[in-house]
């Protein structure tokens, strides 16, 4: 029975078409970029799985046994086998296999291993071929590991790939890949580490669902855990308008890793996607370069309608490139959950920034609960770049708690006819603390919204902003106090109003102001304020008078 039922779910997540005894191509669930996973995207799945499963019935073939520490060999196997046969696997077998046929499993039983001895071919070849599971194998010296290609269909549970060599003038060197509108779906343990450049990829509109924690007639699916661990370049790349998928059906949550990669932890390129339901738990941590790079008009969304009650955590942490997230290029990230659930993502000790977003793109951390505490993010301790960066005309929206705290540069730096929100309309909600520059820069055209957005002790300036910018305040309590220079330090044509704002205590003047500038507040408390003789004060704000000449 699970035998079936797996194979028929791997079949069903691709919406295979069952009709009588012949098995119609599949095709996955169509998604655009900034879908959302909801539960009747699941519940579709299942519904097909009960309304199928009775016409696999009498599909299938024989079980072949394969002993390769006896000299016996998978080719030979496959050579008679026949659409849905099953190929069970023992001992090390030093082979490239080539799947031959619609339905074919391969099955080590956790312990065989299919060795490419490093041949100018992919340890494991689908080409074409529909509902191919593989399970329970260790793949490893290949030029590829799994190679699913040209639209075929696959399925692999508890799968192991490692040490796929790269060759230059060949695509090569991938653990998994996933190319030319083909799909797999990954559950249970799956493991591709240790390869020499991509640990799992997926292009030319291909599709990866990652999918754990369902069950199906009383028939659980294991928990699914995917790694892309150790790999020379990014751990997983998603490109040129393909997608990977990942929820789990419970409140357990499907885990995916990309650490301690040569390049990008996560990669969506070209008009990739990566969508993370509920009950997704995502790392990219130690990578050579960002842990999450989002660009060229690709996106991610981490987003929970209904249930599982459970939102995505994610960590992009201790990188050592330009982001612990990055996104560029007319791209956008969202974070977004309308039910009162558990959800975060941390971006801290990054050699850079922490959030980098700029050219054309946009983030929104955003839930539909005023008052919630989660989801939260936090962009702490990071580098020479600071907290969070934003430029050349990008929106970042954070209407969640946020801790931007402790970065060696400014918490927030914005250039470049950008537009960032911050605050939840509850006092404090949002902190900008102890930062080794600025709290927040912003310059060059940039509107500057603060809701309720604690902003203190940071080594200069509360909040400096220059050069045509904008600055509202509105809504939550903003306080701005004991910073390093001033509170507000506002020149060069730009307007700001505080409404319902505290300045006062820092090291420099509270607001500081010049050059054709604008400056207004009311129901605020303001303390010392320094303008020169071209700035104009309106509603509470005032400027001191001119001291008097001694000529």
């Amino acid at each position: 029975m699970r035998t079936r039922l797996v194979t028929t779910l791997a079949m069903v997540a691709c919406l295979v078409l069952v009709g009588g005894q012949a098995l119609a191509q599949p095709r996955l669930p169509t998604f655009q970029p900034g879908d959302a996973i909801r539960a009747n995207d699941l519940n579709r799945i299942v519904d097909q799985i009960r309304r199928n499963t009775s016409a696999l019935d009498g599909v299938g073939g024989a079980t072949h046994t394969v002993d390769c520490e006896a000299g016996e060999t998978i080719a030979n196997a496959m050579s008679r086998a026949h659409p849905g046969s099953t190929i069970v696997i023992s001992g090390t077998c030093e082979e490239a296999v080539v799947v031959t046929h619609d339905g074919i499993t391969l099955d080590g039983g956790g312990t065989a291993v299919i060795d490419g001895m490093n041949e100018d071919a992919a340890a494991i070849k689908i080409r074409g071929q529909q509902n191919v599971t593989i399970k329970g194998l260790t793949v490893q010296n290949g030029l590829n590991g799994v190679k699913i290609v040209e639209t075929a269909a696959a399925w692999l549970e508890d799968v192991t790939i490692q040490g796929s060599r790269f060759k230059a003038g060949h695509d090569s060197g991938h653990g998994i890949v996933v190319a030319g509108s083909a799909s797999v779906v990954l559950t249970g343990n799956v493991v591709a580490s240790d390869n020499d450049d991509i640990g799992i990829g997926a292009w030319n509109s291909s599709s990866i669902f990652v999918i754990g924690n369902i069950t199906i007639d009383g028939d659980p699916l294991p928990q699914a855990s995917l790694e892309a661990n150790g790999n020379g370049n990014s751990g997983i790349l998603i490109a040129r308008g393909s997608s990977l998928h990942a929820f789990s059906g419970d409140s357990t949550p499907t885990t995916i890793q990309a650490n301690n990669n040569g390049e990008n932890g996560f990669n969506v390129a070209h008009s990739g996607s990566m969508q993370f339901g509920g009950g997704a738990d995502v790392e990219a941590v130690g990578n050579g370069q960002s842990g999450l790079s989002v660009f060229n008009g690709s996106s991610v969304s981490m987003e929970t309608y209904d249930d599982p009650a459970r939102g995505v955590t994610a960590r992009f942490d201790n990188n050592e490139g330009w982001a612990g997230i990055s996104v560029y290029d007319h791209s956008s990230l969202v974070l977004q959950h309308y039910n009162d659930v558990t959800a975060s993502i941390t971006a801290e000790n990054n050699t850079g920034v922490g959030l980098g977003v700029g050219q054309n793109s946009s983030v929104r951390f955003v839930t539909g609960l005023p008052q919630s505490t989660s989801p939260s993010v936090t962009f702490s301790n990071n580098g020479s770049y600071g907290g969070v960066a934003v430029y050349q005309n990008a929106t970042v929206t954070v209407r969640v708690p946020a801790e931007i705290n402790d970065n060696a540069n400014d918490g927030v730096n914005v250039w470049g006819d950008c537009f960032v929100e911050l605050g939840l309309d509850t006092d404090g909600a949002v902190t900008v603390n102890d930062n080794g520059g600025n709290g927040i820069s912003a310059s060059h055209g940039t509107v500057l919204a603060l809701d309720g957005v604690t902003i203190e002790d940071n080594s200069g300036d509360g909040i400096g902003i220059y050069d045509g910018s904008e600055l509202a305040m509105f809504g939550g309590a903003t306080s701005i106090t004991g910073n390093g220079r001033a509170g507000v330090s506002a020149w060069n044509g730009v307007g700001i109003y505080l409404g319902n704002a505290t300045v006062t205590g820092n090291a420099g003047v509270d607001v500081s102001s010049g050059r054709g500038s604008r400056i207004g507040w009311s129901n605020s408390e303001v303390g010392d304020v320094n303008c020169d003789a071209d700035v104009l004060a309106f509603d509470d704000a005032w400027c001191p008078e001119p001291e008097p000449s001694d000529q």
